[in-house]
């Protein structure tokens, strides 16, 4: 996608492709960064492209980008597909498909109501499903169901 991107793109974190990417003109590896540099960089992002092609379990790097107010442009399959709903919380595109995904990144840039609209839903599916207040309901409401239904 990269090459064909018009927009810039910072990149965290290192792989096998490092060197590879480097060299590509829009994009800035910023290699390893310590997690509150990571935190900044989502909260000032545009949208956060997490277009991963595997089936991730719980990324928290898409919670901490709906806790940022950032818009999530994600591959459709795994948890993402589960954590995302399109064009309500988030975007997503066809896993490996840079096409779909430099699409997804054109509507973001080019509609800020829409990106707003999106980083809103998904700050508010935050608070609802993902803040540590939230996963202590859950979780005393699993202990509660699971006490209620205990055999004696």
């Amino acid at each position: 996608i990269a090459p064909k991107s018009p927009f810039p793109i910072q990149l965290i974190g290192e792989g096998s492709l490092t060197d590879e990417l480097r060299k590509i003109k829009n994009i800035e590896v910023l290699g390893k960064q310590p997690y509150q540099k990571v935190l900044e960089l989502i909260s000032s992002a545009k949208a956060l492209l997490f277009a991963s092609l595997w089936y991730e379990g719980m990324p928290m790097t898409i919670i901490e980008a709906f806790a940022s107010h950032t818009t999530v442009i994600a591959s459709d399959s795994g948890a993402m597909a589960s954590m995302i709903r399109h064009q309500l919380n988030g975007l997503l595109f066809e896993p490996g498909n840079a096409i779909a995904l430099l699409s997804e990144m054109k509507k973001i840039v080019a509609d800020s109501n829409l990106s707003i609209k999106l980083s809103t839903v998904a700050y508010q599916d935050y608070l609802e499903l993902y803040s540590p207040e939230s996963n202590y309901r859950q979780l005393m409401d699993i202990y509660a169901l699971t006490i209620a239904n205990k055999k004696v």
